[in-house]
């Protein structure tokens, strides 16, 4: 905070104008639209998401975001470490085929190996682009140079303002997409790519 503005991070992938300016009021996905969706799950004390993109514009909207309550352990050190719930992620994937007319599905696979291979399983005949020819979903973000070509073209999009994002703002999951994207810090790979990371390990 400077002046009493926000002063985004020096290596900050994005500033608050790049999404802001993106904002299309009342814009939001409708059942049978066309949609690419992404998800990168965690386990524990990490959040997951699963965001979607319309082909015909590039409308972009949170469908799950899975997160830690800020409150999980303060008043009880020992309390176990929060879990994502495995099961409403499943239920948001299937909830995201019956509504949409979902073409491709990118998937991370690190701590969900299973649940990829189900839903690669389950869904794969129907997708128009297939993430990899072992498995019609799994996109794995361990590949950094894979990972980087990929955060490169998205940083593109957002910055030519070719991306958009509506429905309400001040909606929990638009909130929650709009905090995770302005967190993300730059990471230049060894290749030169410009990739993204956490504030911290």
């Amino acid at each position: 905070m400077w002046l009493n503005q926000i002063v985004a991070d020096e290596d900050a992938l994005y500033q608050e104008s790049d999404w802001d300016d993106l904002y299309a009021p009342g814009e939001r996905l409708m059942p049978g639209d066309k949609i690419v969706p992404g998800f990168d799950g965690g386990l524990k004390d990490d959040s997951t998401a699963l965001v979607a993109i319309r082909v015909s514009d590039s409308l972009i909207q949170a469908l799950l975001v899975e997160e830690k309550p800020a409150e999980w352990g303060v008043r009880d050190r020992d309390a176990p470490r929060w879990e994502v719930d495995r099961e409403l992620v499943n239920s948001s994937v299937h909830e995201a085929f019956r509504r949409y007319d979902v073409v491709a599905f990118f998937s991370d696979v690190a701590l969900w190996e299973s649940y990829v291979s189900d839903w690669s399983a389950e869904f794969g005949s129907r997708l128009k682009v297939k993430a990899s020819e072992a498995n019609a979903v799994a996109w794995d973000m361990r590949s950094t140079k894979r990972a980087a070509a990929g955060n490169e073209l998205v940083m593109r999009v957002i910055l030519d303002g070719k991306l958009k994002h509506g429905g309400q703002a001040a909606t929990r999951l638009n909130l929650a997409l709009r905090r995770h994207l302005l967190n993300a810090r730059r990471h230049e790979t060894t290749g030169g790519t410009l990739s993204f990371r956490k504030e911290s390990k």
